[in-house]
């Protein structure tokens, strides 16, 4: 018996996990609407996409609320213009959508050393606003620095719930 044997159960571990995540991946990439066979993993997996892994989570996102009860969301557009944002109220979802500038030819001859973002067209992305606790009428949104900033302001005379308490039951007794 190897003296790293007590490694073996660990890298075993390590195996399960990345197994189950990458499962967990690909059954997300499918609710996202890839096409194509495999995933959004690369070459290896076959197939061609017309989504990027990266669109999952893009554009990155801040949601919180205020003092006063506004909802605010703040995304990261580096690289797109004011103008070629568009923003929505559809029932209690809010829809951004949002088209890059064309690459230049300067742009596509580019070897970069390293990538950290890519400026990229946003199809749709929907956030829950629900129309019965804000008032998105009276939606604001200011863009500044690549950074969109949306505040919707709570509706005067929404009631704050105060949840259901759910009883939590021992098994086995």
């Amino acid at each position: 018996m190897s003296h790293y044997h007590h490694f073996d159960n660990c890298f075993d571990g390590f195996k399960d996990a990345a197994r189950d995540f990458g499962d967990y991946m690909r059954d997300m990439a499918g609710e996202a609407g890839w096409k194509g066979q495999g995933g959004p993993f690369g070459r290896n997996w076959g197939g061609h996409f017309d989504r990027h892994f990266a669109d999952l989570f893009s554009p990155r996102a801040n949601i919180y609320t205020i003092q006063n009860g506004s909802l605010v969301f703040e995304f990261m557009l580096p690289g797109i213009d004011e103008s070629a944002i568009n923003l929505s109220f559809s029932g209690d979802t809010m829809i951004l959508k949002a088209r890059a500038p064309e690459e230049g030819a300067e742009q596509e001859t580019r070897r970069y050393e390293m990538r950290r973002f890519v400026i990229r067209d946003i199809d749709r992305r929907e956030y829950s606003v629900p129309a019965d606790r804000y008032d998105q009428a009276a939606v604001r949104a200011s863009y500044r620095h690549g950074i969109l900033t949306v505040t919707v302001p709570r509706r005067e005379g929404a009631a704050e719930t105060e949840g259901i308490k759910v009883e939590i039951q021992r098994e086995g007794n």
